[in-house]
């Protein structure tokens, strides 16, 4: 069936803010099936067909970028940014945002470069998302990328600054979704948990100098837009259909949510592939002091089982310079408290240990208790603790509610809630979840 866009409708169209740009055509079924959804798939493939993917998890992500692009405005809450990344210059990253760009919003990413510090961050953050871009790309990162202002801003829906010699606040929606490329980069650890990692590897020295069959791909991908967007809708349609059943990967909670059960979702359930796959990888290499603590824990349990005072952990360590298990402690309590000498001192390593206490690493966790004013320390099993609070009947009318993109939404609803409150059909883009946002396509 054919589209309706808001555009054709003014009424509609100021009820939800979101237009059609340019002619194009879009055809989404009404009750796509998995088999259309697989096909669906197959289609948006091919234009990522050159890229020199690492695995499967990586070319599932490029995909996920193209459907958080089209299914933005239903998307109630954050997007995670998109990061591809590659050893080499030259192996098509700005190329993959771009084509993931055009395909999502039928332009290209607008494009910035990375600020020095967190005030510069800060105000190009509100300026370009104050322009309205559907993709943000911060281009050619070197080194590491991170920083409060970038982390507040994935996990915002509004970024606000003051205006520079005014004594005003400057707001802007934050509803763009943001790519980084750059060649092997580095994250800080608040900034790791919210990327989705795309990694790209040719394995040649000069990449840019390969041969592709498409010679001006963005064209190539441009004439086939319709079809291509089409093809991103009716996944998430299908998923939509269907019930948006489970998928086993782990909840993600927090402002990503709603992400997760719409995109991550539905790539699982056509693919059968977490495009989250590269997070945990990221993660670690972006949080070295966890690695420390993990390593730790791991030797200090290995050695007691009791509470023991520092002063006795390190007697046992001089006692006993042979002992592997010893060597192993003593190895990574240094890596981990950092002494300037390189010595264990029990008072500057319990200062050092007080900031993980309670902190779990690799299935352990550290404890203390002061007893007659002696402090004792001991590694423990850690135990995930989750408290159940009964909803309000607004949290649960949200639970019963998913995000549907046409047919039915997929709350359960009752005999008597149909008789009494009968659904009107929604139009083929719908939010079902009351984000302010009915239907319509950027």
């Amino acid at each position: 069936m054919q589209v309706e866009f808001p555009l054709r409708d003014p009424e509609r169209r100021c009820q939800t803010g979101v237009i059609l740009a340019g002619a194009v055509d879009i055809e989404v079924p009404e009750s796509p099936t998995l088999d259309d959804a697989r096909a669906a798939w197959m289609t948006l493939a091919e234009p990522l067909a050159e890229f020199p993917f690492v695995d499967a998890a990586d070319r599932a992500a490029a995909i996920a970028a193209i459907l958080s692009l089209c299914a933005r405005p239903a998307i109630d809450g954050c997007v995670p940014l998109f990061s591809v990344t590659a050893p080499t210059a030259g192996t098509g990253k700005g190329l993959l945002v771009e084509v993931c760009a055009t395909i999502g919003s039928g332009l290209g990413a607008a494009t910035m470069a990375p600020a020095g510090n967190d005030d510069e961050w800060r105000k190009r953050i509100l300026s370009i998302c104050a322009e309205g871009h559907a993709a943000i790309h911060i281009d050619n990162v070197v080194g590491s990328l991170g920083c409060p202002a970038l982390a507040s801003a994935l996990t915002a829906r509004e970024v606000s600054d003051r205006v520079l010699g005014v004594t005003r606040i400057l707001r802007a929606p934050q509803r763009a979704v943001w790519f980084a490329t750059g060649n092997n980069i580095a994250y800080v650890s608040d900034l790791a948990r919210r990327v989705v990692p795309i990694r790209l590897d040719s394995g040649a020295e000069r990449p840019e100098d390969r041969a592709f069959v498409r010679r001006d791909l963005l064209r190539w991908v441009r004439d086939r837009r319709g079809t291509l967007t089409g093809a991103a809708l009716t996944i998430v349609r299908a998923y939509s259909v269907a019930g948006q059943p489970a998928h086993g990967l782990g909840p993600i909670l927090g402002s990503d949510a709603a992400w997760a059960r719409i995109v991550r979702g539905a790539i699982a359930w056509v693919a059968g592939v977490d495009c989250l796959a590269g997070r945990d990888k990221l993660r670690a290499a972006a949080d070295p002091e966890r690695l420390a603590l993990e390593a730790a824990l791991a030797a200090w349990a290995a050695v007691y089982d009791r509470w023991s005072t520092l002063r006795d952990v390190v007697d046992d360590i001089d006692r006993r310079p042979g002992d592997p298990a010893m060597v192993s402690l003593r190895d990574s309590l240094v890596a981990l408290s950092q002494p300037r000498d390189g010595r264990l001192d029990p008072n500057r390593l319990g200062t050092s240990l007080c900031r993980h206490l309670g902190r779990p690493a690799g299935g352990l966790v550290l404890v203390s208790e002061r007893p007659r004013n002696v402090t004792l320390w001991r590694v423990d099993v850690a135990v995930s603790r989750s408290v159940a609070v009964a909803p309000t009947p607004r949290e649960k009318l949200s639970e019963d509610t998913r995000v549907t993109f046409g047919g039915t939404a997929s709350g359960t609803a009752t005999d008597r809630d149909t008789a009494t409150s009968p659904r009107p059909d929604p139009s083929p883009f719908s939010c079902a979840a009351g984000n302010g946002i009915e239907d319509g396509y950027v």
